[in-house]
């Protein structure tokens, strides 16, 4: 169950889930995913692949039905309509968990995300034996520090889970701080990520990239500052933005009024298996962003052997940097960023370590890793039952 996947070949949107199904399919499983549609538009002919299957549901009319796959869920469900628009799709949700044992004879739903689809199957199987586990992604953990009845629904949905899991310890940590869940029952596993071609060596060159969605959470306007200080000193250095979002116009924006539209290019979504030459021949990647759920994009940058910066504050971004030669932890402002740049670009020996470091997370984060300790939880829960 989850808000977001891939509703066409190439969409980016819960990429990090297909991977682990696919993998999870290779491993024996039958997979049916339950996810919402978008506008109106159900998916023809992309409704079976393989061992998955997809059902996509109406949750409201076509001009509402924007809650999922554009990463703005929370903001637009503080409008009433919208917010009605969210409970039905809850409500639709759970309806099929109710049916799961029924209809499929489903012997586990695991649900992404713990609202809407950790709230959806904690209602529907309420009405029969069907187990859950939920996995927290970073942007549903985030909604806990703002509601006090958030909280105490996300403990009811954690407490009847046979396993809860987060991407990160920094959000496991979170979210047992928020509702009083116990830390020690929260399994610390990331999302798989995109297999990419081994580096063995890296040029560089290309200045500065950005990979992810672009919204006001990554404190993206940061990095253009950071671009245009850094011009105002003398060093001429591009940045090029890989991803999309509701953050792209006021960027644009923000280049022009520094000056360095010249020097900024955004690409827009990129499909992960066309990522590597877009950005492989960068100098550095930057990630700003706050309180970030886990940074695929971060272990993924390193696996393409690009050095990688993140800032203090950057909750599991922190967690990437496993080797203090392979990317720099900065403050997050203009002149500290600025400073980082200037010290891994052309530093070959950091370049190496962001190689081997990259190593490390193709083989922890590789999909057939990673669904097999899943595949693991899934029957601890099943025989639990």
């Amino acid at each position: 169950m989850t808000h977001a996947y891939p509703r066409f070949q190439g969409d980016i949107a819960g990429n990090f889930i297909a991977r682990l199904n696919e993998a999870l399919a290779a491993d024996g499983h039958h997979i049916r995913v339950v996810a919402p549609a978008d506008r109106g538009e159900i998916v023809n002919g992309f409704h079976k692949t393989g061992d998955i299957d997809l059902s996509y549901f109406r949750y409201a009319p076509r001009r509402f039905e924007t809650l999922a796959y554009s990463g703005t869920m929370a903001e637009q469900a503080k409008n009433p309509i919208m917010a009605l628009a969210l409970a039905n799709l809850i409500r639709r949700q759970s309806h099929f968990a109710s049916r799961e044992k029924i209809d499929w004879q489903t012997d586990l739903i695991h649900a992404h995300w713990w609202i809407p689809g950790g709230l959806a199957a904690w209602w529907g199987t309420m009405r029969n034996s069907v187990p859950y586990i939920v996995t927290l992604h970073g942007s549903d953990v985030r909604l806990l520090n703002q509601s006090r009845t958030g909280r105490l629904l996300a403990r009811k949905v954690f407490e009847r889970a046979g396993r809860v899991v987060a991407v990160s310890a920094f959000l496991a940590d979170l979210a047992s701080q928020m509702t009083g869940f116990e830390r020690n029952r929260i399994v610390v596993q990331p999302m798989p990520v995109e297999t990419f071609p081994e580096v063995t060596s890296k040029k560089g060159g290309n200045g500065i990239v950005v990979v992810g969605r672009l919204s006001p959470q990554k404190n993206l306007d940061l990095i253009l500052e950071t671009v245009a200080d850094l011009k105002e000193k003398g060093t001429g250095i591009n940045v090029s933005f890989v991803g999309d979002g509701s953050e792209r116009g006021n960027l644009e924006r923000i280049a022009s009024s520094l000056g360095i539209g010249d020097k900024v290019v955004f690409h827009g979504n990129v499909p992960s298996k066309e990522m590597a030459p877009v950005v492989s021949n960068a100098d550095v990647a930057i990630f700003t962003a706050q309180d970030e759920g886990f940074g695929l994009a971060a272990a993924e940058m390193l696996m393409l052997g690009v050095p990688i910066i993140v800032c203090e504050g950057g909750g599991g971004l922190l967690e990437i940097i496993d080797d203090p030669m392979a990317g720099l932890i900065v403050s997050p402002n203009k002149e500290e960023l600025g400073e980082g740049v200037m010290q891994i670009v052309g530093d070959d020996e950091v370049r190496n370590a962001a190689v081997k470091a990259g190593e490390r997370w193709r083989t922890k984060l590789a999909k057939q890793n990673v669904a097999q300790l899943y595949s693991a939880l899934y029957r601890e829960v099943i025989s639990a039952v």
